[in-house]
């Protein structure tokens, strides 16, 4: 399926990652190029952002001028060609509420995700990797956690809110109040759900519901559907070649089969 058919939602990507997030092998020029030559308008870089304590072993804090700067120039050499913005993927922690504020002001980000691979356990104060909960109770602490964020302003999009369902439970009517709770609260906040194709390059796992995708998560996004919120595909690229690939396309045929509405383009601007 060319791109002329998915025009108008794929046309743009803010989920791009490169060799500054220690885990990618492509760099910033080569993916704006690669974007160029699939007649893209807008690329977003996104990558990981360091933490002042360098937690989570990101790129180093203090590389974070130089990613800027290096997005900065790319932006000015092919500002012609397609329009380059400066964002960063990032989990959300209430006590770090001045750090985003200053990533926006004084590092002159153009956009945050968010990208909650953490979260912070409320009543115990420690943090929680995402992918390795183990009961649903902490699901629904995960749920809590979007919600607080999103209501923040501070975050445009919601990269793969699903991505709790990369841990292997039966799901019951805990995980589906938890989904319906944090769905209901952000329906009048401005920020979009990612569909994550990075989810269809994973392989599927034989788990205790039956073999499935880690996400996009069908139970997830039968309630987006119910609640009538919109989604918006995301590459979560982080090698040369898929920027625009089959897991691309699959996000976008699981969209329609879904029958999720599909927004082009996020807020890019001031939340400071």
């Amino acid at each position: 399926m060319s791109m002329e058919t998915e025009a108008g939602v794929f046309c743009r990507n803010y989920h791009t990652h490169t060799q500054w997030c220690n885990h990618g092998t492509i760099d910033a020029e080569e993916t704006i190029c690669e974007a160029i030559s699939l007649g893209m308008q807008e690329l977003g870089f996104s990558e990981h952002a360091p933490f002042p304590d360098n937690r989570f072993g990101r790129m180093a804090f203090s590389e974070l001028i130089n990613y800027i700067g290096q997005v900065r120039l790319l932006q000015k050499k092919y500002a012609p060609y397609i329009k380059i913005f400066a964002g960063l993927e990032i989990e959300y922690f209430e006590d770090d509420l001045p750090y985003y504020h200053q990533l926006y002001r004084d590092y002159g980000v153009d956009y945050l995700i968010l990208g909650q691979h953490y979260f912070k356990d409320q009543n115990s104060g420690c943090y929680v990797k995402t992918k390795r909960i183990e009961d649903e109770k902490t699901i629904a602490k995960y749920f809590d956690s979007l919600i607080y964020a999103a209501q923040s302003g501070l975050f445009p999009m919601i990269a793969h809110p699903d991505y709790c369902f990369g841990c292997d439970l039966v799901y019951t009517h805990i995980t589906e109040q938890a989904i319906c709770k944090f769905l209901s609260s952000i329906s009048s906040v401005n920020t979009v759900l990612e569909i994550n194709a990075n989810g269809f390059r994973k392989p599927t796992f034989l788990s205790k519901i039956g073999e499935r995708r880690k996400y996009p998560a069908d139970l997830f996004w039968k309630y987006v559907k119910e609640y009538g919120l919109w989604g918006m595909i995301g590459s979560d690229c982080h090698h040369r070649g898929q920027l625009y690939d089959l897991a691309v396309r699959q996000a976008f045929y699981f969209a329609v089969e879904k029958g999720i509405m599909l927004k082009d383009s996020i807020h890019i601007g001031a939340r400071h």
